[in-house]
């Protein structure tokens, strides 16, 4: 998986930024934000449950109460969203 900043996204678009690269690093394809539907699973783009369980892991040591289970139950831009913003 890429190397991404241990840190939690800021706002939504710093999320998309995320999840680019996570994207691009698990399918070598040019993805940016504005191939990302917010409400679209994420699977739907490759997203794998390993990328996944890297995020949370990311997220976690960043000092963000989240979990593989809290992220994968939802793998939506938009809820992943919702979720840091309650968590943060």
């Amino acid at each position: 998986m890429a190397d991404l900043p241990v840190s939690i996204p800021e706002d939504k678009l710093a999320l998309k930024s995320c999840l680019v690269t996570v994207l691009k690093d698990a399918n070598n394809q040019g993805f940016n934000e504005n191939d990302i539907d917010e409400e679209e699973s994420l699977v739907y783009y490759g997203m794998r449950s390993l990328q996944i369980m890297n995020l949370s892991t990311y997220w976690r040591n960043a000092g963000l109460s989240v979990s593989f289970i809290d992220l994968v139950s939802v793998p939506t831009l938009s809820a992943w969203w919702q979720l840091i913003e309650t968590r943060r």
